[in-house]
């Protein structure tokens, strides 16, 4: 864990001054004591080697080599030690302390963050699907339209012509809706009784009124063709 993660730590200056071992040190030991916890909270595991050299160059380089082995005995004096130590390391109990529950509160932190970016995440990937399923929505009623469209249906009373709905809504709109069934039995009556086939019935039946339309000897004859 980065010390980055955690730049300061609670000191207790009421405990610290009533503490026996402190009470014991030199100004100097003293001195030397608490940077060494600062360069114990600096580092990754809140602990340090157990190697004096190292010791003073991380925390006391100001000082030299021979006063640091000095007031460092003033510091781990044998069966009074102020750190904790094994062969290997040194720490502070009570620093390793807060150090574990920085790394939870970080860790909480994270996870926290991580589920609220997952919880966002998933609001705008439902969203998304929300408008993905709306305009396919609509395309889907916009093919039915268009299918219904041009999907033909069975008019006429022999049941041979053939007009999308479109087609006899147009129909209905020029001649009225008596003007158009009736035009759709004319034509359905001829083709059953001649055999015409005709690409279109739409066109045929607006060919016809065009045709209708011109003048003719007769007047009220209807031309077929």
């Amino acid at each position: 864990m980065s010390s980055t993660c955690r730049p300061w730590y609670k000191w207790f200056p009421k405990d610290f001054m009533a503490d026996e071992k402190v009470r014991a040190l030199s100004p100097l030991a003293e001195l030397v004591y608490r940077r060494i916890l600062d360069a114990l909270w600096e580092s990754s595991e809140c602990r340090l080697p157990n190697d004096i050299r190292f010791l003073h160059r991380v925390s006391c380089k100001d000082i030299s080599y021979e006063q640091f082995i000095e007031v460092w005995n003033e510091v781990q004096y044998p069966g009074f030690e102020i750190l904790k130590n094994t062969e290997k390391f040194v720490w502070s109990k009570r620093l390793k302390v807060q150090f574990v529950e920085c790394v939870e509160r970080s860790e909480k932190a994270r996870k926290s963050a991580l589920a609220m970016h997952s919880k966002k995440a998933n609001a705008e990937r439902t969203q998304s699907e929300r408008t993905q399923n709306a305009h396919a929505d609509k395309d889907i009623d916009k093919d039915i339209k268009k299918n219904n469209n041009k999907k033909k249906v069975i008019f006429g009373e022999f049941k041979n012509v053939f007009l999308t709905n479109k087609e006899f809504e147009k129909l209905k709109a020029s001649f009225g809706e008596a003007g158009a069934n009736q035009r759709i039995e004319n034509l359905s009556s001829y083709v059953a009784s001649k055999g015409k086939k005709y690409k279109s019935h739409y066109a045929t039946i607006l060919t016809w009124e065009r045709k209708n339309k011109k003048p003719k000897r007769n007047q009220d004859s209807v031309y077929f063709d």
